[in-house]
């Protein structure tokens, strides 16, 4: 097989060359496989991307899900903090009288 640069190097000769029908078929073998190996790689970059993507987006689902969670929780110590102080102010006023 030939190698990418060999490829590249051929390239702009190919029309002009004049080889055996071996030849031809092994530069062209190796143009396939190079195409193939190049699409490969491709591949994997984009699915790469794309499941990286998708955990984020999971990720930020998740913590913006917590974060609602975490405010609710806020406001329901909140309530329990005011209705307890409302329960114990009319007795520190008594108190005091």
């Amino acid at each position: 097989m030939l190698s990418e640069d060999d490829l590249k190097y051929i390239d702009p000769f190919g029309k002009r060359l004049s080889l055996s029908d071996e030849l031809t078929s092994l530069i062209e073998l190796s143009k396939e496989k190079f195409r193939k190996t190049k699409s490969r790689r491709r591949n994997i970059l984009v699915s790469g991307g794309i499941i990286i993507i998708f955990l984020l987006s999971v990720f930020s689902g998740w913590a913006l899900k917590e974060r609602n969670r975490a405010e609710i929780l806020k406001t329901k110590a909140l309530a329990e903090k005011y209705n307890l102080l409302a329960s114990i102010l009319p007795f520190t006023i008594r108190q005091k009288v």
